[in-house]
């Protein structure tokens, strides 16, 4: 979910049965530390089963997960430890959702809205890699120029 979806650590955690919706496709975030952070968002294809399973019998206010959120953190350094995944920061967990606009045909603002970020300017100071901002800058003049 943190890798996929972008989700921070207590996000994850928090989800409650009730709140993963439409049959696995949705996942609601209904409290955040900002408005903009309580949001809907599609849940991929590959987690909707698991999701399922894991909310699975468990009542509407039953969290999904009973860990903290530091469950996240030991999760990853043991993938790292596997090397099924690159040790990261759990604040870098988002970065496959960094802003890359012009590649995936996003706009700064729909990227920062699904990161539940009140504006694009925060998402380029926490998740941006420096010089993306501008080189999607440059890649949209040029392909409004071609």
């Amino acid at each position: 979910m943190a890798l996929l979806m972008g989700l921070r650590a207590s996000e994850i955690v928090e989800r409650t049965s009730r709140e993963l919706d439409d049959g696995g496709r949705i996942l609601l975030i209904t409290h955040s530390k900002t408005r903009a952070g309580v949001r809907r968002l599609m849940v991929p294809e590959v987690l909707q089963p698991l999701l399922l399973k894991v909310a699975a019998g468990k009542g509407a206010d039953v969290r999904l997960f009973a860990y903290d959120r530091h469950w996240v953190l030991r999760s990853l350094a043991r993938c790292a430890g596997r090397r099924v995944c690159p040790w990261s920061r759990p604040t870098a967990l988002a970065a496959p959702t960094r802003p890359r606009p012009s590649q995936a045909g996003l706009t700064g603002s729909t990227v920062a809205a699904a990161l539940g970020h009140t504006s694009f300017a925060v998402t380029a100071n926490h998740y941006a890699t420096p010089g993306s901002v501008e080189s999607a800058r440059v890649g949209r003049v040029i392909d409004a120029l071609n």
